[in-house]
């Protein structure tokens, strides 16, 4: 599926690819999804069916993540990218780029520029 995603021409007009892959765990992804849903207007029942990334129990949501992750992975050199980044986050709100720490309490650091865009 994956592959045949990265296959489309619309991919194909660009010169350059730069891929920066943002890593989360099921356990966030699950919970960053189940709140947009609930901010575009999805009722709340709707959006505990999405709890589990539609999956009926967290170990099959929790294995296609993972699979999902490991899928794309497999298929990014079919983008010949340029660059490739990892983002990831720690369990105490450090950002990282491959590995190495550029912003400590990152939501702290963005908390501003967020504000200062929802006034505009």
């Amino acid at each position: 599926m994956v592959s045949s995603y990265l296959k489309n021409p619309f991919f194909k007009r660009f010169n350059r690819v730069l891929i920066n892959t943002i890593h989360t765990n099921f356990e966030n992804n699950s919970k960053q999804l189940f709140e947009r849903l609930l901010t575009r207007g999805s009722t709340n029942k709707a959006a505990s069916q999405w709890k589990n990334l539609g999956f009926k129990s967290a170990n099959l949501a929790s294995q296609f993540h993972k699979e999902a992750y490991d899928s794309w992975e497999r298929n990014l050199h079919l983008l010949n990218p340029e660059k490739m980044f990892i983002t990831s986050v720690s369990d105490s709100d450090e950002l990282f780029i491959n590995n190495k720490i550029i912003c400590k309490n990152w939501k702290e650091c963005i908390k501003p520029q967020i504000l200062q865009h929802a006034e505009a």
